[in-house]
């Protein structure tokens, strides 16, 4: 959050917050307490996605999804370089076929395979999601089988919680859209600042290249730049939003020790290994708590006071250990 004070909070000054044993703790909509999330998608692997667009995405810090078809892949070298900067490999099935108009059987080929060969080229259980080529939805539960969210193009600012993980919402953008300039995708992030929602962009080609509704660079760093030089907005790949939505939900916040000096609590989940995303807490401190120190199964992490509430504010891990806060 850039228009919040940051600091270690071993070196900051408290002011008054709340009486011992009671915290209120909270986890937070989206990370970073963030107001709304963004998620920008690219679809079949097109050259200018990873000569010009991914420069840009990278030059601004922010985490993208993209979705190769597996067999169109003739350099996966360019894809594992995108996963190794955080960037999120997904799947767009093996031939680009409408999964609802071919059979189960060849659908659950199309998905199985795809996620395979993209987890021998990038990584085991690096395939999380799959975008629907042509956006035509198989059985949801046989998507459900081999991916933990998957992508439509409805054109709606999906909630806090999306109405079905198996089909989440995006808004296509480029010269084939209305969305095809920054004021316009802009506009789609009020919008989910708006209703405190989550906004998914699905692209294609950039600039000149030969795909599918090019979208200018130029647009693109625009919008970009729009959401950072702004705290309420979490920009993050879309399996890293749809994580953190299911493990908020998930999640148990308990508090395990209170003390005079100390603070501490547990984040746990069922859920699987691969729902990893830190979670962003906040809460009260006692007020005579004037500098404290966090950390997680003994290892420090980084925390910030707000000027503004006055609140504790750190990320941590779900199920990697108690957290304590220290008074020092």
């Amino acid at each position: 959050m850039k228009n919040l004070a940051l600091a270690l909070c071993g070196t900051l000054l408290l002011v008054g917050c709340a009486t011992p044993h009671e915290a209120n703790y909270e986890i937070g909509t989206w990370q970073g307490f963030a107001r709304a999330a963004v998620s920008y998608t690219f679809d079949d692997g097109c050259p200018n996605q990873f000569d010009i667009a991914v420069p840009i995405l990278n030059k601004y810090g922010t985490n993208a999804t993209f979705y190769p078809v597996s067999e169109w892949t003739g350099d996966w070298s360019q894809l594992a370089q995108c996963a190794e900067r955080g960037h999120e490999i997904g799947s767009h099935t093996l031939k680009h076929p409408n999964l609802a108009a071919i059979s189960p059987d060849s659908a659950e080929v199309e998905m199985h395979l795809s996620k395979e060969i993209i987890e021998q080229e990038i990584g085991a259980g690096q395939c999380f999601s799959i975008a629907y080529p042509y956006c035509a939805m198989p059985d949801s539960n046989l998507v459900a089988e081999f991916y933990g969210a998957a992508r439509i193009c409805d054109g709606v600012i999906e909630g806090p919680t999306p109405r079905s993980y198996m089909a989440i919402s995006s808004f296509g953008i480029g010269n084939q859209s209305p969305f095809n300039d920054a004021q316009s995708v802009i506009g789609l992030f009020n919008q989910a600042l708006e209703k405190g929602g989550w906004c998914v962009l699905l692209l294609h080609e950039i600039d000149n290249g030969p795909g599918y509704s090019p979208y200018p660079s130029a647009a693109l760093d625009s919008t970009l730049q729009f959401i950072d030089n702004r705290d309420d907005i979490w920009a993050d790949s879309f399996a890293n939003v749809a994580k953190y939505t299911r493990q908020r939900n998930a999640t148990t916040l308990t508090e395990i020790a209170n003390t005079d000096t100390q603070l501490a609590i547990s984040l746990g989940h069922s859920l699987g290994l691969e729902y990893d995303v830190p979670l962003s807490v906040r809460l009260d401190l006692p007020a005579d708590w004037k500098q404290v120190s966090v950390a997680q199964n003994g290892s420090e992490i980084t925390c910030y006071i707000s000027q503004t509430d006055g609140k504790l504010y750190f990320d941590a891990h779900p199920n990697a250990g108690d957290i304590t806060i220290t008074k020092r």
